[in-house]
């Protein structure tokens, strides 16, 4: 087990370099500012706020935004335990939404994980789905919001109405992350936005910086997929002709 683990994150490091290796200069020098920009919005986070569950769920989110970003496999250890912990965070601040859907997040990891083992392009990197339907899109938000916002009600929760959009993008959002869809980092944008928001009401200034830094990754990220999107696309074409 232990062997098996380490020769993925042998891979996906290898997998990394390799990416870097074809990015233009721009690529390469908005990345690496992300990355510590990010670093230092988490390190500033759990420094003001002090070592917690928080703290943890914020180190945990960071390492394993980066790992989608660069379509690694490993990214699922990180996230899974970030979701666990995102559990009990927003129950302890009766952020009831926030909580259902780290629960989901965390469920949904073994879908993701089996997707990103099957859809494999021959060179095995991730195979990037592009195509979209926005319409049934804002359908699917419209319904989770509403649903989201009831059971929330029903609990008793805090900040309801904000609670319910973001968690109803983040549903979505998380289906398509795992679906390989590029649109998805559209989605964590709003939702990551929405989240700084929220979470500030509440105080917790280690989850704010966690999603501050997520915002800064998730443009990172944006600009990785699409670029690995448009190079297969191009293969395809090629193979096509």
């Amino acid at each position: 087990m232990i062997a098996t683990v380490k020769q993925l994150f042998i891979a996906d490091w290898h997998h990394i370099k390799d990416q870097i290796k074809h990015w233009s200069h721009p690529h390469r020098w908005f990345t690496g500012l992300s990355f510590t920009l990010s670093i230092i919005v988490t390190i500033i986070g759990v420094v003001q706020s002090g070592f917690s569950l928080a703290s943890l769920m914020s180190i945990l989110g960071a390492i394993g935004i980066w790992g989608i970003a660069f379509t690694t496999k490993t990214n699922f250890f990180f996230n899974g335990a970030q979701n666990l912990t995102g559990i009990f965070v927003g129950m302890q601040s009766r952020i009831y939404g926030d909580a259902l859907t780290s629960l989901f997040y965390l469920v949904s990891e073994f879908f993701g994980w089996q997707q990103w083992t099957i859809h494999r392009n021959p060179d095995g990197s991730l195979r990037i789905e592009t195509r979209e339907n926005w319409l049934l899109l804002a359908f699917a938000i419209l319904f989770c919001g509403v649903f989201l916002g009831f059971v929330s009600w029903l609990l008793g929760g805090e900040h309801i109405v904000l609670d319910a959009i973001t968690n109803s993008i983040s549903f979505l959002a998380q289906i398509y992350q795992m679906a390989r869809r590029r649109s998805a980092y559209y989605l964590w944008l709003a939702v990551d936005l929405f989240s700084i928001w929220l979470w500030a009401l509440t105080g917790q200034w280690a989850v704010v910086a966690m999603y501050l830094a997520f915002v800064i990754q998730g443009l990172a990220g944006l600009w990785n997929w699409h670029s690995l999107g448009e190079e297969q696309s191009l293969q395809e074409e090629v193979t096509n002709e």
